[in-house]
């Protein structure tokens, strides 16, 4: 993931991140150049959350998705993964398999 910041850099700059999928290893199978020793999928997601976290993302440049170089399964594991990193980049958490309405145990006083 390669990032690129136009003129000064302070709290107010925009982030505006390049994401090559191919960087993406084992989960993402079809794209033009896998990197070998890429990210996990576990840190893209931690990556794409904390640039969400800004609130400064000013656009996303995704490459590499390539479904045409696979199978079907592959074609749906990588644009499903690819995916699922765009939408962490706008906002969406991993949440977990925890029902929408539970509600942490906090400690008796």
């Amino acid at each position: 993931m390669a990032y690129r910041l136009t003129g000064p850099v302070n709290q107010s700059s925009a982030v505006k991140p390049t994401l090559s999928i191919g960087v993406i290893t084992s989960y993402v199978i079809v794209v033009g150049a896998q990197v070998p020793g890429g990210l996990s999928l576990r840190e893209s997601f931690y990556l794409a959350e904390e640039i969400a976290a800004t609130g400064r993302l000013a656009v996303l440049d995704i490459a590499e998705v390539n479904p045409l170089l696979s199978n079907a399964d592959a074609q749906k594991t990588t644009i499903a993964n690819a995916v699922d990193v765009t939408a962490k980049f706008y906002g969406s958490k991993r949440q977990g398999d925890v029902p929408k309405d539970y509600v942490i145990p906090r400690p008796q006083a």
